[in-house]
């Protein structure tokens, strides 16, 4: 395995949820998926949010994102043939996911950056900062295509046997 091979894997499962969801529903599907962590031995860590609208892109449409942490591709694999995490995709039907998952390619993106921030006013003045608009205008010709999503997270990520109520 090269170098730039090293490192966790992150598996981002964005989703939205269908009209007419009641929040006590929504909240159980948060609670049920972020379970998975005590279930699937593979997975380390899982960090999930409601997404802003914080840039003039919108979200799509899709209105939660959960980022889950893999010690290995192989760990990914174990994870989507777990029981448990079968049974939810079977109850999918509560939400539309996006193509771009493990299953279905990566819908056509190439590379990812992720980038942390204590707030979303962080956020804002990153998107206008001098630096990152010039970044924008020295390479956005090689872009073929951009996604981005906001989305805050919980103070805490949900590990291996901690408590996800």
């Amino acid at each position: 395995m090269g170098e730039a091979n090293k490192g966790v894997v992150k598996h981002v499962f964005i989703l939205k949820m269908k009209e007419g969801l009641s929040d006590d529903q929504i909240e159980q599907m948060n609670k049920d998926y972020a379970n998975l962590v005590n279930l699937v031995p593979s997975m380390k860590a899982l960090q999930w949010g409601k997404l802003e609208v914080n840039n003039k892109l919108g979200n799509g449409g899709y209105t939660h994102i959960f980022e889950s942490t893999f010690e290995s591709m192989e760990g990914v694999a174990e994870y989507a043939d777990h029981p448990a995490h079968l049974h939810l995709r079977n109850l999918g039907k509560v939400v539309e996911m996006s193509p771009g998952n493990y299953k279905h390619g990566n819908g056509g993106y190439t590379h990812i950056f992720e980038s942390t921030f204590e707030s979303m006013e962080g956020v804002a003045e990153y998107t206008f900062h001098p630096a990152h608009l010039h970044l924008g205008h020295l390479y956005s010709h090689t872009f073929d295509k951009v996604l981005v999503f906001d989305y805050i997270i919980p103070i805490t990520t949900i590990s291996p046997n901690s408590s996800t109520s």
